[in-house]
């Protein structure tokens, strides 16, 4: 059940009544978890996530803009935004870089192109000396 918010085609409001807030203890109705799987591609889990958003979203509006006359389709516009605001909706979910994280994995990967071998590591023949295996040696000319 929908707990306060009309759910069904039957019991939207008509056009001569007021706008209804979401009820506290609103749930998403099964019907809409369906919808959201099979129009948007969603998963039960993401649909329940996408509704802990949207009734926390409706909860916290203040004013009259938080009443609506249909609250499905407040779900159904609210699931076909959330999926455009995904960065990487039809594909792997990744976080996204900072301008300087691309700039990097860019040079890197040029470097171990043109290098043939992985910038961050050290070359193989490249040693670590301890500071007592130093010597120091006048390479001015004379």
């Amino acid at each position: 059940m929908g707990y306060g918010i009309p759910h069904r085609e039957s019991q939207r409001l008509s056009r001569g009544q007021k706008n209804v807030r979401a009820a506290r203890d609103w749930q998403l109705p099964d019907e809409w978890v369906q919808w959201a799987m099979r129009e948007c591609g969603r998963s039960c889990a993401e649909a329940e996530g996408a509704a802990a958003s949207f009734a926390d979203y409706w909860h916290a509006k203040p004013g009259a803009a938080a009443g609506k006359l249909d609250w499905l389709a407040t779900w159904r516009n609210w699931c076909r935004n959330e999926r455009l605001r995904r960065p990487y909706a039809h594909g792997p979910q990744q976080a996204r870089r900072s301008p300087l994280d691309v700039r990097e994995a860019r040079d890197r990967d040029m470097i171990a192109a043109l290098a043939g071998r992985d910038p961050m590591r050290a070359p193989d023949d490249v040693f670590d000396l301890q500071p007592e295996e130093v010597r120091h040696f006048d390479d001015r000319p004379a």
